[in-house]
């Protein structure tokens, strides 16, 4: 899931002249939601995009997917105090942010989910900001690693144990056979590792 929440990030951050082109200024922040449009005191940086996101979870044999809902907050103005007569421009800025968010995340898919699907959009409100919230669906399907890419990885440190042993087996094996075979003369001292190659 943090990768198709970072793939929509990257793809709104290299998409930035679609709101310059619109005579807005890009999104400076994108950050998940914690309830900030109600915040008594806003301390961000605005236009934000806030991302919330609910997932249910279902088992189709051994792999587990999910229907994943995501609400992008879109808040661009940050107090309803800003102006005693806002513009019409200035009324709707949320609105044209969304239509441009729009265009970006229509369809837009990661490695492991199905593309975003349009499911509702909606205006908003706290006592101190108007905002935009537009909410997608997809499916989501959890990497899950084969037993092949388990008992590789096992094989793996496996090896890495063999050769980090193996100077001292090899001393090991040497000492027992001279002892065994040509008891009357001295074992050969124990091999060093001396890291050289």
């Amino acid at each position: 899931m943090i990768q198709l929440i970072q793939t929509i990030e990257t793809k709104i951050q290299a998409t930035e002249s679609k709101f310059t082109a619109a005579g807005l200024p890009p999104i400076a922040l994108i950050d998940t939601y914690r309830g900030q449009p109600a915040f008594t005191s806003p301390s961000y940086s605005t236009p934000a995009l806030f991302i919330e996101t609910n997932t249910i979870w279902q088992k189709d044999g051994q792999a587990k997917n999910a229907t994943l809902t995501i609400n992008f907050h879109v808040v661009t103005d940050a107090d309803l105090g800003y102006s005693e007569s806002p513009t019409l421009e200035e009324k709707f800025s949320n609105e044209k942010y969304a239509a441009i968010l729009k265009n970006i995340l229509d369809d837009l898919e990661g490695d492991h989910s199905g593309k975003l699907k349009r499911k509702e959009e909606k205006s908003a409100s706290t006592a101190l900001i108007n905002y935009h919230i537009i909410s997608y669906e997809c499916l989501y399907f959890e990497p899950v690693l084969s037993s092949w890419d388990i008992n590789y990885a096992t094989k793996d440190d496996e090896r890495a144990l063999a050769f980090e042993t193996l100077p001292k087996t090899l001393s090991t094996i040497a000492n027992q056979s001279y002892a065994g075979h040509l008891g009357h003369l001295q074992p050969p001292r124990e091999i060093q590792d001396t890291g050289e190659a």
